[in-house]
């Protein structure tokens, strides 16, 4: 018996287990379908191949279309259990196992936890803390990359962006093209931000005007949107630009999330509500470096939780 046989049996006593709640496989494999089917009530895989999908739901199994993520594990599991999360498939407090599954078919790695377990371990410190109808793993994924373009900028030079998530149907209707977006006839495999493809993308078209309009599961949808200001908020600092005020001003008129890099200081504040709560420092800006020069350590993130409206 092999490794990844001893693994599969391993996780098929786990389903049939009633400390089990919920078991979800990331990737494909017809043999580990078949270990499975005594306990298939219980068991959602997370799968991108159209055809191996109609395969394992023939099979009476739940599935789960997510993004062809090529990522390390983490993003991947991360990126399914955000679609099993939205998709009211796992709840936040069930008792999971996750199995993630390589290209081959081969089981690769095991694992227990609660979507709230995952919330809270790999959210970084201040999102962690954050209470928003955003999970927490894409909320993690656009703040770490809010700081990474209020940090570097585009080719050393700096550059300011809003990302809104959420809500983005009405976000879409309030909002208007600016530009073409470059986002636009790709699939949402090709434009899930769980994928470093996708986000060294939107690093580059951050030196566009306008916001991204970002979907609940990471999909982004459009760059280059200009918000509607309807109603401008009233409880925002005197100095902020119009980026702040567009981004306050859409979390007042839709459920989504704001995030908003300033291109004079790089700190990037996350809106919600109309409110700010949530500002961090980027760190220190840094030129461009040249080829043969080997990268620097990342600057430690300083931020604070704002819990009151700024006076």
């Amino acid at each position: 018996m092999t490794l990844a046989d001893t693994f599969s049996d391993a996780l098929a006593r786990a389903a049939r287990s009633s400390s089990c709640d919920r078991v979800l496989v990331v990737g494909a494999s017809l043999e580990l379908a078949k270990r499975l089917r005594a306990a298939r009530a219980k068991v959602v895989f997370a799968l991108h191949d159209a055809k191996l999908a109609h395969l394992v739901s023939d099979a009476g199994f739940t599935v789960l279309g997510v993004p062809d993520v090529r990522g390390s594990r983490t993003d991947r599991l991360k990126s399914a259990l955000v679609a099993a999360t939205n998709a009211g498939l796992v709840a936040i407090d069930e008792r999971v196992a996750v199995a993630i599954v390589r290209d081959d078919g081969e089981l690769d790695m095991l694992v227990q936890l609660t979507a709230r377990d995952v919330a809270l371990e790999h959210a970084s410190l201040h999102v962690g803390r954050l209470t928003t109808r955003i999970a927490a793993p894409l909320l993690e994924v656009l703040v770490d990359l809010a700081l990474r373009i209020g940090r570097e900028g585009y080719e050393g030079r700096p550059v300011g962006t809003l990302i809104v998530v959420g809500d983005s149907t009405r976000v879409m209707e309030q909002s208007a093209p600016l530009t073409l977006n470059p986002f636009q006839g790709y699939s949402e495999q090709e434009r899930n931000l769980f994928d470093p493809e996708v986000r060294s993308a939107v690093r580059t078209f951050a030196m566009l005007d306008g916001a991204f309009v970002v979907r609940e599961d990471g999909v982004v949808l459009a760059a280059g949107r200009h918000m509607r200001v309807v109603a401008a908020p009233t409880e925002l600092h005197l100095g902020y630009g119009a980026r702040h005020v567009a981004a306050a001003a859409v979390t007042m008129q839709s459920e989504a999330i704001a995030i908003a890099v300033s291109q004079s200081s790089g700190k990037v504040r996350v809106f919600d509500r109309g409110r700010l709560i949530l500002e961090l420092e980027p760190g220190s800006r840094r030129a461009p470096r040249p080829p043969d020069e080997a990268p620097r350590k990342a600057p430690r993130r300083r931020g604070r939780v704002i819990t009151d409206t700024p006076g």
